[in-house]
């Protein structure tokens, strides 16, 4: 998924400020906490189209498409979390389920045991689970 340039997006909505950008964002997790899967993507798309360098969109979008069996768009999303985010165990973990889903478990590993040294409870958790 590729931002908009900023010549296409009218000035009026470049213009979103952080309370907005946040009040956003708990629409698209109420979305995905109701199970409404299709709206959430549609919102954290948006809001991955207005906020670009924003980690909680791409990190909503990744997850939706995770529940929804989009295991590709999952997978752009949660390498752009890490792309994001690299110091953040969670950004990991959250690959590395995707990665689970895609039964690429050797991949998954590898970011599942990145995460755990950062120190994601999470990743440490679904290690046990993998063979060894």
């Amino acid at each position: 998924m590729t931002p908009p340039r900023d010549d296409t997006v009218p000035p009026s909505v470049r213009r979103v400020c952080e309370a907005q950008l946040r009040a956003i964002e708990r629409i698209g997790y109420d979305y995905y906490q109701s199970d409404r899967f299709d709206r959430a993507r549609t919102v954290f798309e948006g809001l991955h189209a207005l906020a670009a360098r924003r980690v909680y969109p791409l990190r909503g979008l990744a997850e939706t498409c995770l529940a929804l069996g989009d295991g590709p768009a999952a997978l752009r999303a949660a390498n752009g979390v890490v792309a994001l985010a690299s110091d953040d165990g969670g950004a990991y973990c959250l690959r590395g389920r995707v990665l689970l889903a895609a039964n690429r478990s050797g991949d998954a590993k590898n970011d599942l045991i990145r995460a755990a040294r950062l120190g994601d409870d999470l990743a440490e958790a679904l290690l046990l689970t993998l063979p060894r």
